[in-house]
């Protein structure tokens, strides 16, 4: 059977990349053989479901699969032919049920790569070999090729290994591309070329991660991009550290006060009062 490409994680502006939908479509056409391709932007769906309405105006020969990277309590989590939105913040059980309520391929994305960093409480990284352990039954996919830098080749070969050890669920490979240059620089193979083959492929575990190759270019783009998110990651991190410094003062501040009431309290109620014959007795 015909084999085909397709990349199955990658952001457009709609979240955090820098490339427009329009100009992520027009890259695909023309700088790459991959078709079918999932848009899968952070706890959103507007970016797919734009690429599908354009791809349809523009009459272009690619398959957009509506996807969405979920921001879990306990890390991220694609969900791929999703009809609607899956809300952030649920716990990675229920985000995954909530993918499979509507006939979704749940995939763990760069599963085994964690921060250690939460963001209103939201771990941002993947899920970690505990929540991949205790979801397996609910997990179609592992994602064990990803195409940042940063997880190859370490990370990614520690979910291949991991995958292949203990869990043996289908693999994909995808981009996570948030600039133009590294859109196709992963990808799955599976078998068929349509979107509904991808689906069929992911559930018969008929799929193949593949890392691609990056050029000079790409690693230029990649050095800019990674330079800036983590400049950006830094004030992140400042500011939620300021956050909590500030509440600390708060609550200093606050039970500064509260002792300076009660103390005046006390001394309202308690301190002894002259007696009043005595002063009139003065007079």
């Amino acid at each position: 059977m015909k084999q085909s490409k397709a990349d199955i994680h990658l952001h457009s502006n709609f979240s955090d990349s820098t490339a427009s939908i329009e100009a992520i479509l027009n890259y695909f056409i023309n700088k790459t053989d991959i078709r079918v391709l999932a848009i899968t932007d952070h706890d959103t769906l507007k970016g797919a479901y734009y690429a599908q309405e354009y791809v349809k105006q523009h009459n272009l020969n690619l398959e957009i699969i509506v996807g969405e990277e979920v921001t879990s309590l306990d890390g991220h989590i694609i969900g791929l032919f999703l009809k609607h939105r899956v809300k952030p913040g649920l716990t990675a059980h229920q985000t995954l049920l909530e993918i499979k309520k509507q006939g979704g391929i749940t995939v763990a994305s760069h599963p085994f790569y964690q921060t250690g960093v939460k963001n209103e409480g939201k771990e941002i990284g993947g899920i970690g070999l505990k929540i991949v352990k205790k979801e397996s039954n609910l997990i179609d996919a592992l994602e064990v090729v990803n195409g940042n830098l940063m997880m190859y080749p370490y990370e990614n070969k520690k979910a291949q290994n991991i995958n292949k050890k203990y869990f043996n669920l289908a693999t994909v490979g995808g981009s996570d591309a948030h600039f133009l240059s590294a859109l196709g620089k992963s990808y799955t193979i599976f078998e068929g070329h349509t979107a509904k083959d991808l689906y069929n492929s992911l559930l018969n575990k008929k799929t193949t991660a593949v890392q691609g190759s990056w050029d000079i270019k790409s690693i230029i783009d990649y050095t800019i991009y990674i330079t800036v998110a983590i400049i950006s990651f830094a004030i992140f991190i400042i500011k939620q550290k300021i956050n909590e410094l500030k509440k600390i003062l708060y609550k200093i501040s606050f039970n500064i006060r509260s002792s300076y009431i009660d103390s005046d309290n006390y001394n309202q109620l308690y301190q002894p009062k002259e007696d009043s014959n005595k002063t009139n007795r003065k007079h």
